[in-house]
């Protein structure tokens, strides 16, 4: 397409904006996208990526995809068995946004490819393409240099639920389930759960400066996000880490982020030993979580946020949907309003298995329900 818009022979001579590609890609052409990515990163500004392949597995290795990203995942896929989409997610360190499409099939994102005799989808095919238009749609007017048409709160799609609700409403009652992270500067990111990656680990430090504390948990650990317990090194997909939660049996497990370790041991109550830090307003909390392979979260699981003001306790399943997800990530989201002012450290506290990761506190929320 450069070569074409550069030569006066071709219809599309000085016709193309070669400062704005955007490239995408199904299944092996996902992968093909990433490729063509690594080849010629400072042409692309951004990547659709329809249940792509993972390029890891073609000896690609795990890149850091740099440029905004926009990834789908049909929840009926028996093309590609999973998790061998999700892992891409690993490598992005730019805003993305990541939509699993309830009901939907791997051949449905094409219109010519052949059922196989496996495909169960639970929508027809036209929601599922309106489905993928609509969020690809938005994609570009957030990060391509169309003009601003006004009208469009597209932040509020890509990095917010009022997608996934206009989806329920207008195109499938199954709607979809997503995920995100807008990367922004002003994140206060509380642990990437990558500590296993540094040159030193310790990953009971997390990037505030302040401990992981682990109780009642016969597994804490960073790991795998997908099928950790693998014995095959290259099914472990760990590109992808996060930090997976166990709690012991018949015990309520507690996983604490504690802020800033500037501890004093004469001091009697050990919360009073973490500094506080201010949560800006209108930044919520958010992060994704996750059950153990073909599981959901505990119905248990809670979120509790530590103040010198008392506990906010809160039910993780009140702010991710409402529908429980088996192996794919949820996004996290309690808002500002719930928050306190000044908070010096957050807990998971679940009976059961589960993964977090990203936890964060950004503006990158607008609605309050």
């Amino acid at each position: 397409m450069k070569a074409f818009n550069e030569d006066p022979e071709s219809i599309f001579y000085g016709r193309i904006n070669t400062d704005n590609i955007f490239i995408s890609g199904h299944s092996r052409g996902g992968g093909a996208s990433l490729i063509s990515y690594l080849q010629m990163q400072n042409s692309i500004s951004g990547i659709i990526d329809f249940e792509g392949v993972d390029i890891t597995r073609y000896g690609y290795g795990s890149p850091d995809i740099s440029v905004p990203f926009l990834g789908f995942t049909a929840s009926e896929d028996t093309d590609l068995d999973y998790p061998y989409c999700e892992p891409t997610e690993g490598q992005l360190k730019a805003p993305y946004t990541w939509v699993t499409i309830n009901g939907g099939i791997h051949a449905w994102t094409a219109s010519t490819l052949p059922l196989r005799n496996e495909d169960n989808p639970s929508i027809e095919q036209w929601q599922q393409h309106d489905i993928q238009e609509f969020y690809a749609t938005a994609f570009l007017l957030e990060h391509s240099q169309i003009p601003d048409l006004g009208s469009y709160n597209v932040v509020s799609i890509l990095f917010d639920l009022e997608g996934a609700s206009m989806i329920t409403e207008n195109i499938s009652e199954q709607g979809v389930f997503i995920r995100w992270n807008s990367w922004n500067t002003q994140d206060i990111v509380i642990d990437d759960f990558n500590g296993i990656y540094s040159e030193e680990p310790d990953t009971e430090v997390n990037l505030l400066g302040g401990v992981n504390i682990s109780s009642d948990l016969q597994r804490s650990e960073e790991v795998s996000s997908y099928r950790p317990d693998d014995d095959n090194p290259i099914s472990q997909y760990l590109k992808t880490i996060s930090r997976l939660l166990v709690s012991e049996d018949g015990k309520t497990g507690v996983f604490t982020m504690w802020f800033s370790d500037e501890r004093d041991d004469s001091s009697e109550d050990e919360e009073d030993d973490f500094t506080e830090i201010p949560v800006p307003d209108g930044f919520s909390f958010q992060a994704s979580v996750k059950g153990m392979d073909d599981q959901t979260i505990p119905e248990t699981a809670r979120v509790v946020f530590h103040s010198s003001l008392g506990d906010i306790s809160l039910d993780i399943y009140q702010f991710i949907g409402p529908l429980a997800l088996e192996n794919r990530f949820q996004q996290l989201v309690i808002p500002s309003s719930l928050l306190p002012s000044n908070i010096r450290g957050v807990s998971i506290e679940l009976r059961g298995s589960m993964f977090i990761e990203n936890p964060r506190f950004t503006n990158y929320y607008h609605q309050e329900n």
